[in-house]
């Protein structure tokens, strides 16, 4: 990104972000590179370019997602500094939220290492035990937590130990115990 603009476009939710990012690429010449998912629903899209087209493509993408729904901010920032369009440019690997499925209850992540996808889903078959214990503790409770049905409270999710997380999250998938 030497001598290129960043354009940050900040959302309440995933639809104005999509909007906007829609309308600023077709806007001017500028390149999406990355997506941002913060906590409490917001939303940020990174754009690189020269200056006048981020600055045109985020004032169009400003104005669109503004239509639909509500920005939270936004910015150009002219020539950003050396070594932070890394952080940008590599998207968002460590909040990575997980969609909706359309009875409106959130899937389960989608990997949990490289080794590959876990789908976990009752009376699916669910996740194999190695790649649950493979998961650290915080992930089992946020996968617990978005499991519709599951026998454990938050409360008790909150305070479970890996194995009790395992075990309820096997039987609630259909997993037979060793």
């Amino acid at each position: 990104m030497d001598n290129k603009a960043l354009g940050i476009i900040e959302t309440f939710g995933l639809t104005p972000a999509v909007e906007c990012a829609d309308t600023a690429l077709k806007t001017a010449d500028v390149e999406l590179t990355g997506c941002h998912y913060a906590k409490n629903g917001l939303v940020a899209i990174y754009l690189a370019g020269d200056v006048s087209s981020v600055t045109a493509a985020v004032e169009g993408g400003r104005a669109a997602g503004a239509r639909i729904g509500q920005v939270a901010g936004y910015t150009v920032i002219a020539r950003i500094a050396r070594g932070l369009d890394t952080v940008f440019a590599q998207g968002d690997k460590k909040s990575e939220r997980t969609p909706k499925n359309s009875s409106g209850s959130v899937n389960p992540p989608a990997r949990t290492d490289e080794s590959g996808p876990v789908l976990i889903a009752k009376g699916n078959g669910g996740a194999s035990r190695d790649a649950l214990e493979k998961m650290p503790v915080a992930m089992l409770r946020t996968l617990a937590r978005q499991m519709d049905g599951l026998s454990l409270t938050r409360g008790e999710i909150r305070l479970a130990r890996k194995k009790e997380l395992i075990e309820t999250i096997n039987r609630f998938s259909g997993i037979e115990e060793k």
